[in-house]
């Protein structure tokens, strides 16, 4: 596995294919608690606090965008930047971040007394996120202003690891980029405004000629639901239906990638037959913002390799590696991790597994 990691490695190094991963960074205060969801739902359905003041919490930093720009930055991509705002003590952890990791990291930002803070209580099948200071998801035009001034986003991407309608909704109306990745989290609340109706009906008329939607297993049969596709039995039908429908809807193509811990795939209007790429064995020291840092290796790879399916095994690895260890992955880390990791054993009736045998092979013929 190692081999093929380097080999994607060789060629995400040598992009510079411009990517910005947009929006915010925020503080993050993590207490990590040794149970279930469902214990901590006992605990509050008893009169428990929360967490008590005895539990550990580890200041983080949080928001998609930064995020996703670290682990980019950490595995070498040169092409990626950040772009949007933050405050002081955001800025301080970022700083940290870099200096102790050795990483170098183009940031375009604004600068507010606060971006936001976050109480992340970090269980062992969930996270749960309560804000106890408010998000500024305004300044849309010094944002808009800040991005434009990244040079060659006309023929990269961007990537909106949040997808907040205030901020979303200017940028794909900007004409600053034609090719977009969305993170959607469309959780229940996203699902009941309609949130991806209102996104695909500004889309239309716009610069944006590349699209793609990202979502976990929950995520994804939310966006199902809205879509009309609730009949359809399994994710992979309703990512497959879900791609179709939007690129017909738009005239332009969507695709979809839908993340979970056993595995991810890709789905575009055009493909034949499911295929999926497993996930990696590993016991999680941290849970949060797995997503955002899939994100960052999985578009530095995929602007490199131009293979979704290789981008997903490389994103697949790093994401593994950084949530293993609670490090920013590295070239040299991952290829270490991967020397003993495995891969899961997964099989779904209908969809092609994609092992190492049949990802070599998609890296020659590319």
């Amino acid at each position: 596995m190692d081999d093929l990691f380097a080999k994607i490695s060789d060629l995400v190094e040598a992009s510079v294919t411009t990517v910005a991963a947009v929006h915010h960074a925020v503080t993050d205060l993590v207490i990590k608690l040794d149970i279930t969801l469902a214990e901590y739902t006992d605990r509050l359905n008893r009169g428990e606090a929360r967490f008590s003041p005895a539990e550990a919490v580890t200041e983080r930093i949080g928001g998609g965008g930064i995020n996703a720009a670290l682990v980019a930055a950490s595995l070498g991509f040169k092409g990626i930047h950040f772009v949007g705002f933050f405050g002081e003590r955001e800025r301080t952890l970022i700083e940290q971040i870099t200096a102790s990791q050795g990483v170098s990291l183009d940031l375009a930002y604004l600068l507010m007394n606060s971006s936001g803070v976050n109480v992340v209580i970090e269980l062992k099948d969930a996270n749960i996120v309560h804000p106890i200071s408010p998000h500024h998801n305004g300044a849309t035009r010094g944002f808009l202003s800040k991005l434009s001034s990244v040079e060659h986003l006309d023929r990269g991407w961007v990537a909106c690891c949040s997808f907040y309608p205030e901020i979303v909704f200017p940028l794909i109306a900007s004409g600053l980029t034609t090719s977009l990745f969305l993170d959607t989290g469309y959780h229940d609340g996203k699902r009941k405004a309609e949130l991806l109706t209102a996104f695909i009906g500004r889309l239309r008329d716009t610069s944006i000629s590349e699209l793609i939607l990202a979502a976990n297993g929950a995520e994804l049969q939310n966006i199902g639901s809205e879509l009309g596709l609730a009949t359809f039995s399994n994710l992979f039908e309703i990512g497959f239906n879900a791609s179709k429908k939007l690129s017909r809807s738009v005239g332009k193509i969507v695709s979809i990638i839908v993340h979970t811990g056993e595995f991810a795939a890709f789905f575009d209007p055009t493909m034949e037959g499911y295929s999926l790429v497993p996930t990696f064995e590993i016991e999680p020291r941290r849970r949060t913002n797995a997503g955002d840092r899939f994100t960052g290796a999985f578009l530095g790879a995929l602007v490199a390799t131009g293979n979704p399916e290789l981008a997903i095994f490389y994103a697949n690895a790093a994401t593994a590696k950084t949530l293993r260890d609670d490090v920013l992955p590295t070239r040299e880390t991952t290829l270490d991790f991967l020397r003993t990791a495995k891969l899961r054993d997964v099989r779904i009736s209908g969809v092609k597994t994609l092992g190492l045998a049949e990802l070599k092979v998609q890296l020659s013929n590319r």
